[in-house]
């Protein structure tokens, strides 16, 4: 089951998101009192300094948690539930992680928690973000612990919501290593627009051959198998493995055409996906863009040449 990890784009989205919030901390959890139109959200919500991350199976929301710059005048979430600011560095640039709900029935899943912690730091990236502050409920701290958090002090009664919480916080700069090796390069290569991840698991296919592409993919973590049909019997070759930091289906975005082969993840796979919009401002925006393409486009025409020049010999 493919899972796709982005910020919340749509008021659909937004609303799908805070019905999940009620279906988890009001009718599984018990942790807010039930509200008539059953969507669990508050002022926070309303502001421009809040983003939603959402994940999504079969087009289901199945995930979200709220991210929120600190903002001079009405502070952030977490302050109605702590005070982090005593434990904050000073000019740190905080930002605050709040309402994390993800499905009951899909809880197990770790893919759909990584993924949105992934792109929280790569949210906070982009935004300067040092730090991040949360208010998690006391069962998710060794998980949010292996995650990278840091519990402050012990689980603590919030008055403002009479919630027991236990308070944590995260150091955006020590993230794991590979987080920091692959946004590096992204930094190189500039495709740093698009907050869209998705994940596929070993065999799942990502493009199909002849398919109408609307979309192009940058690969963050693991690989994948380009296959493409047999004239004779219709079977699949496989034609190139792709791995970390490669770039496939941008040619049907380029030439406005139909898929020319099929992409099948080869084991655990994490992408990026721009869309045409994105992928064709990049290259033209910036010429290291353009001239990455260009570089990919001519080392896979190397690389078909000499495999026809095998296959004559």
């Amino acid at each position: 089951m493919s899972i796709k990890i982005k910020l919340a784009e749509t008021a659909a989205e937004i609303d799908e998101a805070l019905q999940l919030r009620h279906k988890v901390f009001v009718e599984h959890d018990g942790r807010y009192s039930p509200a008539p139109d059953r969507r669990l959200y508050d002022r926070f919500d309303c502001c421009g300094t809040s983003v939603l991350v959402i994940a999504m199976a079969a087009d289901q929301i199945v995930g979200t948690a709220r991210l929120n710059r600190d903002d001079p005048t009405i502070g952030f979430p977490a302050d109605e539930y702590f005070d982090f600011r005593s434990f904050s560095p000073k000019n740190a640039a905080t930002a605050s992680l709040s309402q994390l709900a993800i499905d009951p029935e899909l809880r197990g899943n770790l893919k759909i928690l990584n993924g949105m912690m992934m792109l929280t730091y790569y949210w906070a990236h982009r935004n300067n973000i040092s730090h991040c502050v949360a208010p998690f409920n006391p069962a998710l701290t060794r998980v949010m612990q292996r995650i990278g958090f840091e519990k402050i002090g012990d689980v603590v009664q919030s008055h403002h919501h009479d919630l027991a919480i236990q308070p944590m916080k995260i150091n955006m700069l020590e993230v794991r290593k590979s987080f920091i090796d692959f946004v590096e390069r992204q930094a190189f290569i500039g495709f740093m627009e698009p907050f869209f991840r998705e994940y596929f698991d070993d065999g799942e296919v990502v493009v199909n051959e002849g398919e109408v592409g609307d979309c192009a993919y940058f690969i963050v973590d693991g690989s994948a198998n380009v296959e493409v049909s047999s004239n004779s019997d219709g079977s699949k070759k496989v034609v190139a493995t792709l791995g970390k930091g490669d770039l496939f289906g941008e040619l049907s975005l380029i030439l406005d055409q139909k898929r020319s082969a099929s992409v099948v993840a080869s084991n655990n796979l994490e992408v990026m996906i721009l869309s045409r919009r994105q992928f064709i401002n990049c290259i033209q925006n910036d010429s290291k863009n353009a001239m990455y393409t260009l570089q990919i486009l001519a080392s896979r025409l190397a690389a078909t040449t000499s495999s026809m020049d095998s296959a004559e010999t």
